[in-house]
């Protein structure tokens, strides 16, 4: 199929390896961003509870 393209096969491989390590530092980004957010919504959380406390 790559020579049909014109593309050798060196070179598909070299293209699945580089999305490959995208996708895995995409994922990483994803998940820094996922866990900086829960610590926010944790932190946020506390406060609120603790002027509920303080409400009652």
């Amino acid at each position: 199929m790559s020579s049909e393209l014109g593309i050798t096969g060196t070179q598909l491989k070299t293209w699945r390896l580089e999305i490959e390590v995208f996708g895995s530092s995409e994922a990483k980004r994803r998940q820094k961003a996922d866990a900086a957010e829960l610590a926010r919504l944790r932190k946020e959380n506390k406060r609120l509870a603790e002027e509920v406390a303080i409400l009652d």
